[in-house]
């Protein structure tokens, strides 16, 4: 069980790492500044996060 934990939480920060540099490149070639702050934000609006929770509760249908 902790051993899902961990993969889906080094999941969720490599997600969150790529999409960090995506924007960051993308914004750097518009001289924008971007943060972490607006990344929050923007996530709030469009979830990309899988939580731990609802790992467990597929792993359980799945079964």
């Amino acid at each position: 069980m902790s051993a899902t934990l961990l993969e889906t939480a080094r999941n969720n920060r490599v997600i969150a790492l790529q999409t960090l540099k995506a924007r960051r490149a993308k914004l750097e070639a518009n001289n924008n500044v971007f943060c972490l702050s607006s990344m929050r934000v923007d996530r709030i609006v469009h979830p990309m996060f899988k939580s731990c929770r609802m790992d467990l509760m597929e792993d359980r249908i799945a079964a």
